[in-house]
């Protein structure tokens, strides 16, 4: 998948970020005539920085990163015969580090909410095909930097969009 979005300082100076993602996902859906309820999730591995601008210019030297994704959610849809049309939010996680000049603080998680939707087409018995957007929100964090003995507040948000491939049991 592709995320891209950004972290915001208590001063609003921000960085952005974008990149890529890959991963798996499990869950389980029931359906009910058209009607199609489901929980999943999903957890990826990633490689999305961003560098920090401050009023429009780059600064190379101040970096973040986000490492790790996951999402637990509900999804909630209409089956319009071998189309799935979804909803879906619930808990999102991110794992991301901080570098200025080479003071990388240690790993920090955030945890916050996703929303979005997707389409899901059966290609054969057992496998489909989706594409789904999420938003994530996942608040602020503090960020410590060990060399300089500062801490910097982040506020964390990405849009994602994924594709997968699914093998129905």
């Amino acid at each position: 998948g592709y995320g891209a979005g950004r972290a915001v300082d208590v001063a609003h100076l921000f960085y952005s970020i974008d990149g890529g993602f890959v991963g798996g996902e499990a869950g389980y859906n029931a359906q009910f005539g058209r009607f199609v309820l489901g929980l999943e999730g999903d957890l990826s591995a990633a490689d999305i920085p961003g560098t920090f601008a401050d009023h429009g210019v780059v600064n190379d030297e101040d970096r973040l990163k986000v490492g790790a994704l996951g999402t637990v959610r509900a999804r909630a849809g209409v089956a319009l015969g071998n189309v799935l049309v979804y909803g879906t939010g619930g808990v999102a996680f991110a794992s991301a580090v901080g570098d200025y000049v080479g003071d990388v603080t240690k790993k920090v998680m955030h945890v916050g909410y996703a929303v979005g939707g997707g389409v899901e087409t059966r290609l054969a018995r057992h496998w489909s095909i989706k594409g789904e957007y999420l938003y994530a929100g996942f608040g602020e964090r503090n960020y410590y930097y060990p060399a300089t003995d500062s801490t910097y507040s982040y506020d964390l948000s990405l849009h994602t969009i994924r594709v997968g491939l699914n093998y129905r049991f």
